[in-house]
């Protein structure tokens, strides 16, 4: 029961992700781990790395 409930475990926060079909969220055991949220997202998601490295370049250049 427990092990089907996470096969069906949906990530919405990542569904607008250009890279969702792959990757579906990513690891919800490492979310849970890092953030202890199991529906939030893998936080070491390599799209969302990009995207805070590429914010924090433009905070950075405006300043």
């Amino acid at each position: 029961e427990i092990f089907a409930s996470l096969r069906g475990l949906r990530i919405h926060s990542c569904e607008d992700c250009q890279r969702f079909d792959q990757c579906h969220g990513g690891c919800p055991a490492v979310a849970y781990h890092l953030k202890n949220d199991i529906e939030g997202g893998d936080p070491e998601c390599l799209e969302r790395c990009v995207t805070s490295i590429a914010e924090e370049n433009q905070k950075a250049s405006a300043a």
